[in-house]
């Protein structure tokens, strides 16, 4: 198993937010993903979830429960519920105790087939990047993702 330490490091020193989304799309992606990452504030998912948590790049960090990304936005990636609860269960209880996210109903699935107790709280919200989202249902969840952290 790789050595995951200085990625948890990073991580403590940095995070504020854990994410789980669902497929990382882009290119050269099909040997698989990083475990953990810094979602880029200018792609349409990061924009949303910077705007929802209110904080900065660099403190949201997602995982995916692909393991391996695609090519395009159009396309769906297979779930993986192991890739997913070993990246959730790598991490030290300082993560373990931060808010989690889980977005999106692929998402929200693939993270309810585990019984994976995280220590923080734990909301489940539509994919940042689904088309579904108004003024109100941002308000909404900006609510309830700041109660999370109060």
């Amino acid at each position: 198993m790789e050595d995951v330490t200085p990625l948890i490091t990073r991580m403590e020193r940095q995070c504020k937010f854990l994410v789980v989304l669902e497929t990382m799309w882009g290119p050269n992606l099909s040997g698989g993903v990083p475990r953990w990452f810094c979602i880029s504030p200018h792609n349409n998912s990061g924009k949303r979830l910077y705007k929802l948590t209110g904080i900065s790049f660099l403190n949201v960090w997602v995982t995916n429960c692909c393991k391996y990304g695609v090519d395009s936005a159009r396309e769906h990636a297979k779930p993986q519920w192991k890739w997913l609860r070993n990246n959730l269960f790598i991490l030290s209880p300082k993560l373990r105790a931060l808010p989690l996210l889980v977005c999106g109903k692929v998402a929200g699935e693939t993270y309810g087939r585990f019984a994976f107790e995280h220590e923080g709280p734990v909301l489940e919200l539509p994919h940042p990047a689904a088309r579904k989202w108004s003024r109100e249902l941002i308000a909404k969840y900006q609510a309830e993702i700041q109660k999370l952290t109060s």
